[in-house]
């Protein structure tokens, strides 16, 4: 009897079976991304985004306990922790943005992540309303570190035609974060664990999970500044090396070129050094994993034509290809040599084209990395009139503005939770959570391709009307929520539609408009400081939006003295449910109508702006687009 097998065990030879097909595809592309060090940074950058919004939503998802185990606590006061942590975040943003600018954008988001990873602990062990609005200041200060640099490395990781998708997609998954926490924490917020109450147990294990992270960080991502695909420099690296240096004086972009060579110590002079001479030894060192294919063999090809290059010393025609490569005068900053003559004193010898793309060729191998002292005071200087330059552009000022009225409601919504809870039980309430979160991490990202689409369409007022289209269904939804719908409970039905709509349709202006926008009128070298400055700017004003609720709730009566859900008595929890709807209504609407209107500014801005900063070569270093160094990444 013939043997019957299924499709996916054909042998090889046969019909390649699907099952075996799909999974190779996937293995591939896993393993694609795991080798390429700008994808992962990606991923880890998106995970770092992931665990930041879980922070910021941690808090106010156990408002409620919190109140149980601080007595008289306010909901001003409780808004009050969100007030803290935006300003101290807020402060630090710009010295954030600087630090960024000036050091590996990596270490400063590790930095960040072991910063606010402590004060959580801080935070799940404190015992007293001081004690806790301490440390979530604190905490503030690692979100400023981190933030920003997550946003300059999106913007760097994805080109132009694709950044609304990537931010999307990062505020996606940092929508998924927040509300798997807030239900998680939710569920199991009045539990108990060996002893130890489960919302503070929470606070502990994402500081796990952030040092975790910062690890993973350290170990695997890189900064895009320091990485530089070989495959777009072909053209330069499979040429002779005796070629005509001028055929390659206008690469793809401006380079610079680090060998790193040992020197007989016997050397006297600068010139000798940097000239070198045919009876000195000299080698280019060789260090890091040896790349496989065609990176391998072009980054070989580079280091034999640094290593011709340097050895060629005193040779004329070498000397003109150093002076013709350079676009300014050639830059060379060399160590002392030591006084022994039998030792060898390492010297690095740097040819610089306009400081923008840098390699760092250490031999065969090609290990990139930006040079580590190519900014002087005058290069300081000049940075910061170019943030002043950026700072004064119409458009951008219309985005802090629209920012400073748009962050106010989502401040204000840390105490939705608490307003749930007043309605509906802790389980009703976690499925709340979990349907707006999905709604949010739909909308975000369906946003991003909207506005992508919208700006290719209309590409003077496209994303303008979807910014327009978003607030007012987000201010308009919220009004529906907190005070036209019931609060007997039998309405959760309509609660869960109308978050969930909410969150589809009432989010896109950051993914989809304010971030785009930023990169395109933003030098890629400036990126860390103007997003540094954005939040500093909205998040000094939007962080009120909490404590104004509660302020409002307050004064509509909303009686602090009681703890308790709904066991407390309806009567009560229906006066302060009111009083919080009414306080909600106001810190949200209000500042989604004042946006909206400051949106319009946009039509009349932006298109000029746009064209103004095309033109003057602002799209990144040199007047070119980073877009060939997202070129590799895509999802």
């Amino acid at each position: 009897m013939e043997r019957i097998r299924p499709a996916f065990l054909c042998c090889k030879g046969t019909t390649q079976q699907p099952a075996f097909k799909i999974c190779n595809g996937i293995f591939g592309r896993v393993r694609g991304v795991l080798s390429d060090p700008l994808s992962r940074t990606t991923v880890l950058v998106h995970v770092a985004s992931i665990l930041e919004s879980a922070d910021i939503v941690i808090l106010p998802a156990v408002f409620l306990e919190v109140r149980g185990s601080i007595h008289n606590i306010s909901p001003a006061k409780l808004g009050t922790f969100t007030f803290l942590r935006c300003l101290v975040e807020a402060l630090f943003s710009p010295v954030a943005g600087y630090l960024a600018t000036r050091y590996n954008r990596v270490n400063v988001i590790i930095a960040g992540l072991m910063s606010w990873s402590l004060a959580t602990v801080g935070v799940g062990m404190s015992g007293s309303f001081a004690e806790m609005a301490v440390f979530r200041a604190l905490n503030g200060i690692g979100l400023s570190l981190v933030v920003p640099s997550m946003q300059s490395i999106l913007a760097d990781a994805y080109p132009e035609e694709k950044r609304g998708w990537g931010f999307g997609l990062n505020a996606t998954l940092g929508t998924v974060g927040g509300f798997v926490t807030s239900s998680m924490v939710t569920l199991t917020a009045q539990a108990v664990f060996l002893g130890l109450p489960c919302w503070r147990l929470s606070f502990f294990v994402l500081a796990v999970l952030g040092c975790s992270l910062a690890l993973c960080m350290q170990a695997f991502a890189r900064d895009p500044r320091c990485i530089v695909h070989v495959s777009d420099y072909d053209r330069l690296l499979h040429e002779p090396p005796d070629m005509d240096v001028e055929e390659v004086s206008n690469p793809p972009l401006p380079r610079v070129i680090t060998a790193v060579a040992t020197y007989p110590a016997s050397q006297t002079t600068e010139s000798e050094r940097l000239v070198g001479g045919d009876a000195r030894e000299e080698r280019v060192r060789v260090s890091g994993a040896r790349p496989a294919g065609r990176a391998a063999a072009a980054a070989a090809e580079a280091g034999e034509w640094v290593a011709e290059t340097v050895q060629r010393g005193n040779d004329e025609e070498a000397a003109q290809r150093r002076t013709t490569m350079a676009s300014t005068p050639l830059p060379c900053t060399l160590p002392p040599s030591s006084d022994s003559s039998s030792s060898s004193s390492l010297t690095t010898t740097t040819i610089t084209s306009s400081a923008a793309a840098y390699y760092s060729i250490n031999g065969p191998t090609a290990k990139f990395a930006p040079s580590a002292h190519c900014q002087d005071d005058d290069n300081t200087n000049q940075h910061w009139k170019e943030v002043w330059g950026v700072l004064a552009v119409p458009t951008f000022m219309v985005i802090i503005a629209q920012g400073v009225f748009g962050t106010i409601p989502g401040r204000a919504m840390a105490l939705n939770t608490l307003y749930y809870e007043l309605l509906f039980s802790h389980s009703q309430v976690a499925s709340l959570l979990v349907i707006e979160g999905l709604g949010r991490a739909l909308g975000q990202v369906f946003g991003g391709w909207v506005c992508d689409y919208m700006n290719r369409w209309l590409p003077d007022s496209g994303r303008a009307m979807c910014a327009q289209f978003s607030l007012g269904i987000k201010g308009g939804g919220f009004f529906l929520i907190l005070r036209v719908l019931p609060r007997d409970g039998d309405g959760f039905f309509w609660y869960a539609l109308l978050l969930f709509l909410v969150g589809v349709l009432g989010l896109w202006n950051a993914p989809g408009v304010n971030d785009p926008i930023m990169a395109e009128i933003v030098p890629e070298r400036l990126r860390t400081t103007i997003y540094a400055y954005d939040r500093a700017f909205e998040i000094a004003i939007g962080s009120v939006g909490a404590p104004l609720a509660g302020l409002l709730a307050g004064v509509y009566g909303f009686d602090s003295s009681n703890t308790g859900g709904q066991g407390a008595g309806k009567p009560l929890v229906d006066a302060n449910a009111n009083a919080l709807s009414k306080g909600l209504t106001l810190s949200i609407t209000v500042p989604c109508a004042l946006a909206c209107v400051t949106y319009s500014l946009l039509y009349l801005t932006y298109p000029g702006d746009r064209d103004r900063i095309r033109a003057s070569g602002w799209g990144g270093p040199g007047g070119r687009s980073s877009s060939h160094i997202s070129r590799r990444f895509t999802y």
